[in-house]
This record gives structure tokens, sequence and C-alpha cells, in this order.
């Protein structure tokens, strides 16, 4: 059975659990398939599959930071807060300039409070958010804390009110909301127009390895190109252990991480995009490799850092 990560490109219109049904379908009914984090279907460009063992590390790519290119449409403002919603509400953007987009756009960085948007998947009271809003309730949802490490505006403001952003987030952000918010910091409506997740982590639909979902056929060798498990070592900082603590890892004991056998170097060619990511996912944890081996053995994640790091394997063991 096969096991490692596919990169699909995935079209507007498709949902991610068809993404995974179509895989599994191709691979056999018996093969572990999942996906590493749900892109909408309105929404298109990268979505990781996950293969054989390569479930067991889910947790580990939705948290991986996540690039975006976003449209935003001043002028309206809608239930889903992108372009599929009905409209809420209109207002002139005439006063809307490109000096007043950029002012704003420093507010949106670092760590931020985010109202996500009503129509969503995220459970309030034991029930989905979207149903609730659908059936006239309110879904009464709480801010969330969510971190934007880069916006950049990568287009002039069209006169149709259209703009274009890169923007560089950790999980759980959503760009529908951060477009919203956009107009509302403006005193304009605005929604989001369009979306392609571009990265996430080390996995790119721009990269190579990425299959379309045309190609997901009986006849195309879309399984040619499963990445294997180590391949994510190039989203996130990576150790050796030594057998004494691979043993120590196996009983749930913590680890000091200047304990540890040493950075690995991943390869000659890194890119600087790899090492920014690689900074940002730091933050979780860290990756650790059986000794000896280019063996991938488990994901720690920091537990203190007073008077030393500390880093405590997760459940989700590759021994």
């Amino acid at each position: 059975m096969p096991s490692g990560f596919l990169v699909l490109d995935k079209p507007v219109g498709v949902r991610s659990t068809q993404c995974v049904e179509r895989v599994r379908a191709l691979l056999g009914g018996k093969t572990k398939v999942g996906h590493g984090g749900t892109l909408d279907s309105t929404a298109s460009g990268t979505l990781v599959i996950l293969i054989g063992e390569a479930t067991r590390l889910s947790d580990l790519v939705m948290a991986f930071p996540k690039v975006y290119r976003a449209e935003v449409a001043f002028g309206t403002e809608t239930l889903t807060d992108d372009y599929s919603g009905e409209p809420l509400k209109t207002s002139p953007f005439d006063t809307i300039d490109a000096r007043r987009i950029d002012a704003q756009l420093v507010s949106f960085l670092g760590w931020r409070l985010q109202l996500p948007p009503n129509v969503s998947a995220l459970r309030t009271g034991g029930e989905r958010a979207h149903r609730k809003i659908r059936s006239g309730a309110d879904p009464e949802l709480a801010p969330r804390p969510v971190f934007i490490e880069r916006i950049c505006r990568t287009s002039v403001l069209s006169p149709t009110g259209h703009v274009a952003f890169e923007i560089l987030c950790s999980k759980g952000t959503y760009v529908r909301a951060f477009a919203r918010d956009l107009g509302r910091q403006l005193e304009c409506c605005a929604h989001l127009s369009g979306l392609v997740r571009t990265r996430i982590g080390p996995y790119s639909c721009d990269a190579p390895c990425a299959v379309r979902w045309e190609e997901l056929d009986e006849k195309t060798p879309w399984q040619e190109k499963i990445l294997p498990i180590s391949s994510c070592d190039r989203g996130i900082v990576s150790y050796g252990i030594s057998e004494e603590q691979r043993i120590s890892l196996m009983q749930g004991k913590p680890l000091r991480l200047d304990a540890l056998a040493g950075r690995r170097i991943v390869s000659q060619d890194d890119q600087e995009e790899d090492w920014e990511f690689r900074k940002l996912s730091q933050k979780m944890g860290v990756l650790l490799y059986a000794p000896g081996s280019d063996a991938f053995h488990s994901f720690a994640e920091w537990v203190d850092s007073v008077p030393y790091p500390i880093l405590k394997p997760r459940k989700n063991l590759l021994s």
C-alpha cells in the first residue's frame, strides 16, 4: 500500500472531500486517505492528499503556514464573505485608493483576533455555523486568534473595485474574513472575489510534482508523483536523535532541545522561501529522525522554554 503526500491542484467547484474520495477509489477502498486542510469549493489551488501512513500526520500538515493569492472586491458585502453568497449590503467605493488600502494592511499583521465568517464549518453549540445561519439562527461565533506573517498588494485597484493580494498566514486564518474586515476598516463593503491557495508548507500547486484534478484517473500515472513522508521536512526544522532518545520518545518522555544530535540539512539547494516556512513552522515544533538513518520518526511540539526549550512527542509516531 502506498504512503505519502499527493499535491493536488484543486479546481473551483470541487470539494476537498470529493478529491479524497476520488483518490481512495483509485487506490482501493482499504487504503487510508485524508487531506491536510480543507479548501473551499469556491477556491482553487493546493490541496495535500494524505495516503497510508501519512494520514497520521494530518495535524502537522494542517498546521503548516499557507500562502494565498486573493482578490478582494469593494462595493458589496455578502452572507458568505465571498462571491458565492447573496449580497447583504452595498456601498460606493470611489474614495478607496491604493494608498488607503496599503495603510490598513499593517493592522492585519502578526497575532490578531479574527471573527470567522458566519457561513463556515466551525461548530457552535454542537452544530455547524453554516447550518445555523441558513436556518435563520445566529451562529454567535467568537473571534479566534490568527497569525498573518505577510500581506502584499499585487495589483492596482481596478475601475470595478477589484484588487489582488498575496498572504502568508497561519492555520485557521479565513481570507474571506480578511476581505470583509479590510472593507469595514476602509468604511466600505467588501468581499472575497477569488482565492488560490498556492502553498501549504513545502507543498505547492505550482511545483512539477503537483497533479491536476483531471489527471486523477486510471490512465494517467499520477501515483508516480506521490511524495515520501520525509518530504515534509522541507517545511519545518528537523533534528536527529540518538537510540537512547528514541526509546525515551517511545515512552512519551520529553527531550531538551540542546540534547538533540543537531539540525539536519535537508538539501544543498534549499530555497529562501523554504527557510521562511521553517521559521514559522518551528513555532509548532520540530521533526525528529531515527538514529543513523533518514527514516522519519516523530513530530515533537514545544511544552516549555524556561530555562531551556523542551520538546514532547506527539502521538503520531511513525516508528
